[in-house]
């Protein structure tokens, strides 16, 4: 059975080398295992660092991108060539110890993820923004997953191939999983302190992270009923400026007052309606497209585990 590490790596020249030495102590009790190292980019000396490593070891594969195309995309570039059954997936930059594969590929005999719980992260960044990320994942996807970001991650080959890392929702590969009924599992890991280079944290990536929890739970919730959001809106919509409407028009009908008099309510009404009827067309659109999609894709809208 071939083991699959993939590492994306960007402007890491001070890390890889120690990175390489501890990976291979470790992996040396296993028979086939490949390394791909996925350089996304770097403006400094990584990709020489790792052209010399994997000119001395067979065992190393690189993969260089023309430009800095963002973790997802190297990530996705690795599992586009990798040929393990097993895979773990870890960062370049030293702070994951290699030692956890082992106990990774031991949890993967009984299950389909091992996700990491990290412990060891402080400042005002991770120590403050991961609990907190947490809570909103366990709070919008209903799950017992204490640490819901994959950042070591260790998965089966067979997830890897119903999985596909869209741009930086490679943070949650361990609810995508969940979604699509695999089985998934934590392991309690130390992050370590970067030996060398600067973290790519910065005050921004809470708010980019949020986002796209956001995008992943409409993805979750209404990938393949799109209908179901757009029509809510439009229904709610439809039915404010409907009352708004029918109360102008009664009040003109027994009163006699003008609808002119209430000339913003009557507007108001209108475009509510018109917005409401526009939801509803896009909801319709949605579920065409996706059942059409679907369709198409039939062997790929659900997983089955066994037949007996």
């Amino acid at each position: 059975m071939i083991l699959s590490v993939i590492i994306p790596v960007y402007n890491e020249q001070g890390n890889i080398e120690y990175l390489y030495d501890e990976l291979r102590d470790t992996l040396k009790s296993i028979k086939t295992y490949e390394v791909i190292f996925v350089d996304d980019g770097s403006e400094d000396r990584t990709y020489e660092v790792l052209e010399r490593i994997a000119k001395k070891d067979k065992k190393i594969r690189v993969i260089k991108h023309r430009s800095n195309y963002g973790k997802g995309v190297a990530l996705q570039s690795g599992l586009d060539i990798c040929k393990g059954e097993n895979i773990i997936v870890m960062d370049g930059d030293g702070q994951h110890d290699p030692k956890y594969i082992h106990d990774y590929l031991e949890k993967l005999k009984s299950h389909d993820v091992v996700t990491s719980v990290r412990s060891g992260r402080g400042g005002i960044g991770p120590g403050i923004v991961t609990p907190i990320g947490n809570f909103l994942i366990r709070s919008l996807f209903k799950t017992d997953l204490k640490d819901g970001v994959g950042s070591k991650i260790g998965f089966t080959r067979q997830v890897k191939d119903n999985i596909f890392v869209y741009g930086n929702l490679f943070r949650y590969i361990p609810l995508l999983a969940l979604w699509k009924g695999f089985k998934v599992t934590e392991h309690e890991i130390v992050i370590r302190p970067r030996r060398s280079g600067q973290s790519k944290f910065n005050i921004f990536k809470p708010f980019k992270g949020f986002i796209d929890l956001l995008t992943m739970k409409f993805f979750v919730s209404y990938s393949t009923r799109p209908s179901h959001i757009f029509g809510s809106a439009g229904l709610i919509s439809l039915g404010i400026g409907g009352l708004a409407l029918a109360y102008l028009f009664l009040k003109k009908l027994f009163i006699g007052t003008a609808i002119t008099e209430s000339l913003p309510m009557f507007l108001l009404g209108i475009l509510l309606v018109l917005i409401g009827f526009n939801f509803l067309f896009f909801g319709f659109l949605g579920d065409m497209l996706s059942h059409d999609k679907l369709e198409r894709r039939r062997n790929e809208s659900y997983r089955i585990e066994r037949v007996i």
